[in-house]
Order: C-alpha cells, then sequence, then structure tokens
C-alpha cells in the first residue's frame, strides 16, 4: 500500500538531497564493489515506488465493484467488522467499504491499520490461486500497470540485471497483484515477499501466512529471505518503508510522501531519485 493515513500529514522537514538515476547507479556500483563478490540485492517497496499508483488498491476497487466475495471472506469481514465496533449485518461490500473507509478517512481509525491492510489481502479467500493471479493480471492490464512503471526504476532493473545484482520487492499489498506487476520488469515471483493469504487445497483462506509484510516487516522479510545478503540500496516513497530503506547501503526515496521527509533524520544518507 502506497498511500499514508491522515495522521501522517503535516509539514514536511528540509528538502531530501536529490540524485540523478546515473549518479546512483554510480554510488551502487562503488557498494558492489565494497562488497568483495558478496551476494548483492537492491529492494523495491512496490506501490508508489516501482509504479504510480497502488496495486492492492486497484484490485480491492475492482473486487468489490464486482461484487465478487465468496461466502468464507464474507464472513470473516463480518466478524472483523464485529470486533473493531463496526456494523456487520450489511452486505459484504458495504461491510469492507466500511472498514476500508475507517483507516483512509478518519484520525483514528477503528479498523487499525495493520487490520486494515490484512482484510485487504484476504478478502479474496474462496478464489483458487490461478483464480486470483488471473483476476489481478486482468485488473492491472485494465490499469494499465505496464506505463505505471517509473522508468527510473527500468534503469536501475536493468543495471542490476547486468551486473549479477538481484532485484527484491516487499511490499504491504497482496502478493498476486504485486507479482503480476512485476512481471512486466521480469522480476520472478520467488524475489516477491508481500501478504499472502494461507491456502487450502488450493484455495485461498481467510487469514495470512508467512511474515506480515508491512512497516518494519518489509526489512524483516528481506532479511530472513536472502541472509547474508547486501543489500546495495532500499527504495520506497512512505514511512512504512524507513526500516526497508536503513537496510541499504544507498536508501534512496522515490516520489516520497510527507511521512518519509519526516521520517528521514532517521535514515542516514537518505537520497532522493530525481523522476
Amino acid at each position: 500500500m502506497a498511500h499514508e493515513h491522515p495522521s501522517s500529514a503535516g509539514a514536511p522537514n528540509a528538502p531530501i538531497p536529490r540524485v540523478t538515476t546515473a549518479e546512483l547507479i554510480e554510488r551502487l556500483e562503488r557498494a558492489r564493489e565494497a562488497a568483495q563478490g558478496a551476494p548483492c540485492v537492491i529492494a523495491f517497496d512496490a506501490d508508489g515506488t516501482i509504479w504510480r499508483g497502488d496495486v492492492g488498491v486497484d484490485l480491492f476497487e475492482a473486487f468489490l465493484a464486482d461484487d465478487a466475495v465468496r461466502p468464507a471472506a464474507a464472513r470473516a469481514l463480518e466478524a472483523l467488522a464485529r470486533e473493531v465496533g463496526l456494523p456487520h449485518d450489511s452486505s459484504p461490500v458495504a461491510i469492507a467499504r466500511a472498514l476500508y473507509a475507517s483507516w483512509e478517512k478518519d484520525l483514528t481509525p477503528k479498523c487499525p491499520e495493520d487490520k486494515t491492510f490484512a482484510m485487504m489481502a484476504w478478502i479474496y479467500a474462496g478464489l483458487t490461486e490461478a483464480e486470483m493471479h488471473a483476476y489481478a493480471r486482468d485488473v492491472l492490464e485494465k490499469a494499465g500497470i505496464a506505463a505505471r512503471i517509473r522508468p527510473e526504476v527500468r534503469e536501475l532493473v536493468a543495471w542490476a540485471r547486468r551486473t549479477g545484482v538481484e532485484v527484491l520487492v516487499a511490499s504491504a499489498s497482496p502478493r498476486a497483484p504485486v507479482i503480476e506487476g512485476v512481471v512486466h520488469l521480469e522480476i520472478p515471483a520467488s524475489s516477491v515477499f508481500a501478504l499472502t493469504p494461507k491456502i487450502e487445497d488450493g484455495v485461498l483462506q481467510p487469514e495470512l501466512t508467512g511474515v506480515f509484510v508491512y512497516a518494519d516487516g518489509k526489512a524483516t522479510a528481506v532479511k530472513q529471505n536472502r541472509p547474508g545478503a547486501v543489500v546495495l540500496a532500499g527504495f520506497g516513497d512512505s514511512a512504512y518503508d524507513a526500516a526497508l530503506l536503513r537496510l541499504g547501503v544507498v536508501p534512496v526515496a522515490i516520489g516520497p510522501g510527507p511521512g518519509l521527509v519526516r521520517a528521514a533524520p532517521s535514515i542516514p544518507g537518505l537520497v532522493e531519485l530525481a523522476t
């Protein structure tokens, strides 16, 4: 998820120093040489960073517009609404919209941020894994995801591929749309860490499994899945990405939101990529 909660708004700090793509690649080359042959990676947040917009929201809005919520997810939505004190006796789509609106619009949301993001990943419960990916692929094609990928990111990924540096993606969006988005950069599913519904007998369940790839969990996912790798750079656009950015020898903001600008003093060496 890319956009920040209303409570993150406020007066920004001093501007983050800016670098061009060429200048950044020079820094990454120096960091790669300093790694002395150790495995190297660069790690991106997805929404707002690799591409403009948010594929988790794209998919969520399309799914609700299609009134496609299955019974297993409907029961879980009712239970979550009851838990957080929101009305739970309306349609599944209405409940989902109320849960999301609570987080997006209220300064003190009834549905906490982590539960909202989790709900936006498990709401597809009842679909098979193949159905989920096909649906995500169709939604993102209609949303023009390939054209939304930042050209600077394409250049960085091309550099990484030429130099044997692995490109990782850590996102708080559901895993399927992130995978279907980064396929346009030829990044394999094995390099994507995102919110992942549990699967039983090939069918998505209304609960998540694995690392909760949200906020500091993005850095956790990278460290757990690539132990010993040198993170040459971490890339992000929001305060949720601060821990991921700190992993990088070179921490890089792309289109930073106000929360990340305010967090900049806590991220030594942070630069902003000129886009």
